[in-house]
């Protein structure tokens, strides 16, 4: 009995995370919608702050030797990070948005980068105490 209970208690948790493999192959999504149960909380003012027309991309701070001055510098001309990899946000007027990973590396960018259907991370903007959460 006591070797039953692990294995029914992992068969219960993997049925409530349900997902779904994404076109790329390895990427998963869940499609339990109680997963953005926080799309309640989502207020059409907020795209008054967001242009859903581009792709954002993320601003990572850079350090100096020495210097206790920091500069902000978009993530993929950040080549004091040894890491490559760079997020891209695309956002929606329905209060979705997706964070996409790219490589500085691959200069090339193809439309299977910015497609929800092959790649991302999935989230839902909304208000936390009257401000939007740090993303």
């Amino acid at each position: 009995m006591k070797k039953l209970f692990p294995i029914l208690f992992l068969i219960l948790l993997t049925g409530c995370l349900q997902t779904t493999i994404l076109k790329n192959g390895y990427s998963q999504a869940p499609v339990n919608p109680k997963v953005f149960q926080n799309k309640a909380s989502f207020d059409k003012s907020i795209l008054a702050q967001i242009d859903t027309t581009v792709i954002y991309e993320e601003f990572l701070p850079v350090y100096y030797n020495g210097s206790v001055q920091q500069q902000n510098i978009l993530a993929r001309n950040n080549h004091n990070n040894r890491n490559t990899i760079y997020g891209v946000y695309r956002f929606y007027g329905n209060g979705n948005y997706n964070l996409f990973h790219l490589d500085r590396n691959d200069s090339i960018l193809t439309q299977n980068m910015f497609d929800p259907a092959y790649t991302g991370w999935r989230g839902v903007l909304y208000l936390k105490k009257a401000k939007l959460p740090e993303i």
